[in-house]
């Protein structure tokens, strides 16, 4: 699966997001896309349509791999596409939250289950587990 999407100028982004955050049209309203030229509605529903196919093969696959591969493809979608995405952002921000602790170890639940009983409060249990995400090879 590939989706090229050409790195916008940052004006061009700029331009993009202030009139997706006025609902698309210079009165505001309406769905984001009745002010976009036919080039960004184009990377948007190419963007949109590749986010929904790698969620939802996510979502059926039972096969470690392939989730690992699901979630860093949406890593990249995000890095490329930036402002692009705002509109799938609803679908991709629980699908990452749920895909992401779908694939922690179930030690590390039992861990923060027990944390106090290693004298550690729930916010230095999330501050190593976030600190032990970044440093993944997967970060």
């Amino acid at each position: 699966l590939t989706v090229r999407v050409c790195t916008p100028s940052a004006s061009a982004a700029s331009a993009f997001q202030e009139r997706l955050a006025r609902g698309g049209q210079k009165g505001g309203g309406g769905d984001g896309k009745s002010e976009m030229t036919t080039s960004e509605r184009r990377v948007v529903d190419a963007v949109g349509q590749t986010v929904r196919t790698v969620c939802s093969i996510c979502e059926t696959s039972t096969a470690e791999a392939a989730r690992n591969l699901c979630v860093d493809t949406l890593r990249e979608c995000v890095d490329v596409a930036r402002v692009f995405l705002q509109p799938e952002l609803p679908t991709i921000v629980p699908f990452l939250i749920e895909a992401l602790a779908a694939l922690e170890p179930p030690q590390l639940s039992y861990a923060q289950f027990h944390a106090r009983s290693y004298g550690l409060s729930a916010a230095q249990f999330e501050a190593a587990r976030v600190a032990a995400s970044r440093s993944s090879p997967s970060a």
